[in-house]
């Protein structure tokens, strides 16, 4: 409390003033009895402990207000949550009369429930109420039979001898995913029912699953007619979808026919049987094919996935017979042929193709066939990956314009990719190759007799007395005629094969099917045999069109390592490999060869070539350097205007020439040939300029004096290092005169 109340106006210094706030500010911190007190000038101030005594009675009042509040909040959720409660338990006990009453009217008796037993049961109509369903004694348990407690662990021992009579058990069933009897299998299906939309018979109807027509056949492991029959079906239905989900078998041909547009097929895995002929004996025309695609109609717009396709019999891993992936299986069928009417702008996507005598054969068609899409992830250990040719008939129908995506090729024995003939517009694109072609030979001709009498046949033997190889195909390059020839179970490589390959460079070979064949060879070369590349020569591409008129393949490949076969001038090729590069037309760069003449364009600029090679010459549209060697030609041609001289001091600088270092062999100088020629017979002049250094020396062949020239030095900033020689021209004999200059670079 104040003592002085002075009534001094705030900020007063007076010591009373001073004495009265040091008291209140004293009272105000540290009182634990008072709430209130004067200050100085007579006005009441409530003290901390006021302010703590204030607050504390307004946290008791929110508080107890909050208490009220949800006390009053539970009073109406507790009285609402009783009456659905009892409404619930009403709800029960109303269908619990209505159900009672229904089974009263099937003369049915409800003894009770079945928690409130035991029971003995003495009627095979009396039912026991348990886990919301109704229980009747099953037929083949005696009257008389007693419940033996009322437990859910009692249930366990007396559920066993009650059926249920109501639907209950079979929602339990559908809603059951633990056994294969349950859940989804307790739903039936039947693909020649119609069913509503939305339901899900009909969205199963939107596809036909080849499971569906599993028959006697593939009871015993052949699935071939049911996949026939799920495509016949879906032809009939409209439908244009067939699955075949898992591992499929077949032993005997599947013929896929009569689809002209927008149909998928999707078969998982397909192999072939224990029992699938193995009629294999050669490459062509033996072996059973797996699938025929085509017979009597042109196969069009079919998008046919195969995940697995393995032409080989089975392996054993562990007593189970299983697909194998790795090599060492012998190739029985073939896989895709091409059939019939065959099949046009279709698309194959297969992730394995393995194991097949040929993997994808075009070659017997008898319609045009072409503009199908072949994807294959994986092409390996086939004897030949896929062989491309015209098809058979009198009208010899087309194979064009298909396209292969084959993204890895490996160990295919004869190669990748064979194309012969009217396999013409292919496109080779998107491929890795490796260690194909290892069971061919390559050989050089010496001697070519009766070679043409053999040329384009297939399935001929060639011998050279002794061992028999069959003859692929022969083609001219580079001045030598090549012939491939391959083993139809040797492996011939030089290394992996162990250098087989029976003939010598002394034999004469001939042909036992054909009379006049005399062949001899100077160069043989086999898979592997090439130390210069670490003994990575393989066979992957047949490029067989010798014989045709083009080829026109555009072959696009990441990685291999052999191109081989005749005019492969007539396609585009990028092969990336450090083995065997080969490049057609690149970046604008263009290659014809046409009647004996390559012509070079570039094609950014014009439609001109500027370079023609024949035989015997080269021609130039402008300048030109050639390596040959180490010694370059270089070539340029200048005009030089001439006006007339006015004396021996006027001359008209024309050239200059140097000592250069490139293309040399060791520090033997410059040697240019210089021609000076007008448009007067009269006026020209020939010279040899060697330079070497900073010397130079001129050799005349030629001076009709009508031209004059001379040499002179050129000097460097310091006026005495010589870096080159200029040549000056004038003439005095016309008032104007052309002088062209011709120079070459000899050495």
């Amino acid at each position: 409390m104040s003592k002085y109340f002075t009534m001094h106006p705030i900020g007063s210094g007076a010591a009373k003033d001073f004495f009265d706030n040091a008291q209140n500010f004293d009272y105000w911190a540290n009182s634990t009895e008072l709430s209130y007190y004067l200050d100085r000038l007579g006005t009441q101030r409530m003290t901390l402990n006021g302010f703590n005594i204030k607050m504390s009675a307004q946290l008791v009042a929110a508080a107890n207000k909050l208490n009220a509040q949800l006390a009053q909040q539970a009073a109406v959720f507790t009285s609402a949550q009783n009456a659905r409660t009892a409404a619930f338990n009403g709800s029960l006990a109303e269908q619990k009369q209505r159900i009672d009453y229904v089974v009263a009217n099937l003369g049915l008796e409800v003894i009770g429930d079945y928690e409130k037993g035991p029971y003995t049961i003495t009627e095979y109509n009396q039912l026991i109420r348990y886990d919301n369903a109704y229980w009747k004694l099953r037929a083949d348990v005696p009257l008389g039979t007693s419940t033996t407690g009322t437990t859910a662990a009692s249930w366990v021992n007396d559920g066993p001898h009650f059926v249920n009579v109501g639907d209950s058990e079979l929602r339990q069933n559908i809603a059951d995913n633990t056994t294969a009897a349950t859940g989804a299998g307790a739903v039936g299906y039947a693909p020649g029912n119609a069913y509503p939309y939305g339901t899900v018979g009909d969205r199963l109807n939107r596809h036909i699953d080849i499971r569906d027509y599993k028959d006697a056949h593939a009871e015993g492991g052949d699935w071939s007619y049911a996949v026939e029959a799920a495509i016949a079906a879906a032809i009939t239905k409209g439908v244009h979808k067939v699955v075949g989900f898992g591992a499929f078998y077949t032993a005997r041909t599947i013929t896929i026919d009569g689809i002209v547009r927008n149909f998928d097929l999707y078969i998982e895995t397909m192999g072939i049987t224990s029992t699938f002929p193995n009629t294999c004996t050669s490459l062509f025309g033996t072996a059973t094919p797996i699938f025929h695609l085509g017979s009597t109609t042109n196969i069009n717009a079919l998008n046919m996935h195969v995940g697995m396709l393995d032409g080989a019999y089975q392996s054993t891993v562990a007593g189970v017979a299983s697909f194998d992936t790795l090599n060492g299986r012998t190739p029985v069928a073939d896989g895709f042929v091409m059939y019939g009417g065959g099949m046009s702008s279709s698309h194959v996507r297969t992730g394995y193709l393995q194991n097949c005598n040929i993997g994808i054969y075009a070659g017997v068609n008898t319609a045009p066939n072409g503009t199908t899409v072949w994807d294959i992830d994986y092409m390996q250990f086939n004897r030949l990956g896929s062989y491309i040719n015209t098809g058979t008939g009198g009208n010899q129908p087309i194979s064009e314009a298909n396209v292969f995506n084959l993204r890895f090729s490996a160990q295919n024995r004869i190669g990748a990719i064979w194309g012969k003939a009217g396999g013409q517009f292919t496109t080779l694109q998107n491929g890795n190759f490796d260690f194909n072609g290892r069971y061919v030979a390559r050989l050089r001709c010496s001697d070519v007799t009766g070679l043409s009498s053999i040329a384009g046949k297939l399935g001929l033997k060639l011998t050279n007395g002794t061992t028999e190889y069959e003859f692929m195909y022969r083609y001219q390059y580079q001045g030598y005629w090549y012939v491939f020839v391959f083993s139809f179970d040797t492996d011939l490589s030089y290394q992996t094969g162990g250098n087989k390959f029976a003939w010598k460079t002394s034999d004469t070979i001939s042909c036992p099917t054909v009379d006049g064949v005399a062949l001899k060879f100077d160069v043989i070369n086999v898979a592997e045999d090439d130390a210069a590349t670490n003994h990575l020569n393989y066979f992957d591409v047949h490029h067989d069109y010798e014989d045709a008129i083009f080829a026109k393949w555009k072959i696009f490949v990441e990685y291999g390592s052999g191109i081989y076969g005749g005019k492969l001038e007539s396609s585009y090729v990028s092969f990336d490999t450090a083995i065997n590069p080969y490049s057609h037309q690149w970046y604008g760069f263009g290659v014809i060869s046409n009647a004996g003449i390559l012509s070079l364009y570039h094609y950014k600029n014009n439609n001109t070539p500027w370079l023609n090679v024949d035989g015997s010459y080269i021609y130039v549209g402008n300048g030109m350097q050639l390596n040959i060697g180490l010694t370059p030609i270089q070539g340029a041609g200048n005009v030089v205007p001439l006006p007339r001289s006015s004396g021996v001091t006027d001359w008209k600088t024309a050239w200059t020439f140097t000592d250069v270092s490139t293309y040399k062999k060791y520090a033997e100088g410059t040697k240019y040939n210089v021609q000076i020629l007008t448009e007067y017979a009269a006026a020209c002049a020939e010279f040899d300029l060697v330079v070497k250094g900073g010397s130079a020396a001129a050799f005349v062949k030629l001076d009709k004096h009508l031209v004059a020239f001379q040499i002179n030095e050129v000097f460097a900033d310091d006026g005495t290092t010589v870096t080159g020689f200029v040549l000056r021209l004038r003439q005095e004999a016309q008032d104007t005169m052309n002088a062209t200059l011709n120079i070459v670079r000899r050495m």
